[in-house]
């Protein structure tokens, strides 16, 4: 490798680059803006999330159009 060729990302680097949303990171679902999500992880284009008033109940796997910021 010449010190002339660009570094290549790996995978991983090249998904945390383009998320929108930060694992951690407060938001609402288009559906129902009322309720409260905690970002858990992005993986392959899907954001999974918790509900913030009950960590135990199952969780949501929405893509980031389906996403309001939790401004």
């Amino acid at each position: 490798m010449s010190v002339f060729e660009p570094k290549q990302n790996t995978m991983k680097e090249q998904e945390q680059e383009e998320t929108k949303f930060k694992a951690g990171q407060t938001v609402y679902a288009k559906v129902d803006p009322t309720v409260k999500l905690i970002i858990r992880r992005y993986y392959k284009q899907i954001y999974y999330c918790q509900f913030a008033a009950d960590l135990d109940k199952k969780e949501l796997a929405l893509f980031e159009r389906e996403i309001l910021d939790g401004v």
